[in-house]
C-alpha cells in the first residue's frame, strides 16, 4: 500500500507542480487515481485541511498518508451522518439537535448520555445557535471527541461554504 501511495504521489506531483508537495487540485487527482468513484468535495476539503499540519496549503509526502486516512475516516462519518437522518437546508447537509442526540451514542467510541450529547451540541457545536450543525463540524467533533482530553470548540469563522467542482457530481459516491 505504501509503494502504491508513493507512486501516486510522485505521478501526480510530476504532472502538476513537481515541487514535492500536492496542492488541493493535485490531491483531488491523487484521490481519483486511488479511489476512482470517490467524489465527495466536502470530505476532500476537510481531509486536506486536517492533514495540512503546518497550514501552508500543501500536502507533503509525510502528510499524504494522513490525508488518505482522514478521507477514510470522514467518509465513514458521512455514512453515519446519513444514518442519523441529515437534513438539507440551502444546499447544506446538516444535523438537527434531535438527530445529533439520537445518534451520538453510535458515533463515539466511549458512551455519552443524551444530556451530555445535548450539552456538547449546544456548547461546542451549534456556534450560531440555529439548532443545526453542518457535516464538516460533525466530522471534526467526532474525530476530536475520540481523543481523550481534547476540548473541541469551533470558531464561527471556520465554517466554509464549498462549491463542488462539477455540477451534478454525486458528492456521496465512494468505493
Amino acid at each position: 500500500e505504501q509503494a502504491n501511495r508513493n507512486r501516486v504521489f510522485d505521478l501526480v506531483d510530476s504532472q502538476g507542480s513537481a515541487n514535492g508537495y500536492l496542492d488541493l487540485k493535485e490531491v483531488k487527482v491523487a484521490i481519483s487515481k486511488l479511489h476512482p468513484n470517490f467524489a465527495h468535495a466536502d470530505i476532500t476539503m476537510l481531509a486536506f485541511r486536517t492533514a495540512d499540519s503546518n497550514g501552508d496549503g500543501k500536502i507533503a509526502r509525510r502528510e499524504f498518508r494522513a490525508l488518505l486516512e482522514y478521507v477514510r475516516f470522514f467518509n465513514g462519518r458521512w455514512d453515519k451522518f446519513e444514518e442519523l437522518g441529515r437534513a438539507t437546508r440551502w444546499g447544506l447537509e446538516e444535523l438537527t439537535q434531535d438527530q445529533f442526540v439520537k445518534g451520538a451514542l453510535d458515533v463515539l467510541p466511549s458512551p455519552i448520555s443524551d444530556l451530555d450529547a445535548e450539552r456538547e451540541f449546544r456548547s461546542k457545536l451549534d456556534v450560531n445557535r440555529d439548532g443545526r450543525i453542518p457535516f464538516v463540524e460533525f466530522c471534526k467533533w467526532s474525530a476530536m471527541r475520540a481523543v481523550p482530553g481534547y476540548d473541541y470548540t469551533p470558531a464561527v469563522e471556520e465554517h466554509v461554504e464549498y462549491e463542488p467542482d462539477e455540477p451534478g457530481a454525486d458528492p456521496t459516491a465512494f468505493v
